[in-house]
């Protein structure tokens, strides 16, 4: 049961990426689209509970798998969700005690994008005004 909830998060979140992602074709629109993206499920993954370990690295692994397709797709539109998902992560962490509130895939995450986050922001595939997450889009999820 707790695995078809994750694989259905997980349709719900793409679903909407496959049908945007043809629609865009214009740089900035990608950008946007990914940015959005990005926060949003930067946000339900800070509130994500795992009743099994076997969930949360099955969901983890379908994650992984999504950046790396991103990457070979789109690397813009990669380089934009890597960015801003980090920036989402990094908000969060500096109101949330990670180590306490969130399970192994998600600390590891966390560190792979602070890691990866540092390579696109050299990159000037992102304009600066798109540097800040909006504060309407980030919660206060714990």
């Amino acid at each position: 049961m707790k695995r078809s909830i994750t694989l259905l998060l997980i349709l719900i979140t793409c679903l909407p990426w496959g049908l945007r992602a043809q629609e865009e074709k214009g740089g900035e629109s990608v950008i946007s689209f990914y940015r959005s993206m990005a926060i949003e499920d930067a946000l339900l993954e800070q509130s994500l509970n795992f009743a099994l370990e076997e969930d949360e690295m099955d969901y983890w692994k379908d994650q992984r798998n999504f950046e790396n397709n991103l990457k070979q797709e789109n690397y813009t539109a990669y380089k934009t969700y890597i960015f801003f998902k980090s920036r989402s992560y990094l908000e969060h962490k500096q109101g949330c005690d990670i180590a306490t509130k969130h399970g192994k895939g998600y600390k590891k995450q966390a560190s792979f994008y602070a890691t990866h986050a540092q390579r696109s922001l050299s990159d000037k595939d992102i304009a600066a005004k798109d540097l800040i997450v909006s504060p309407s889009l980030v919660s206060q999820r714990h």
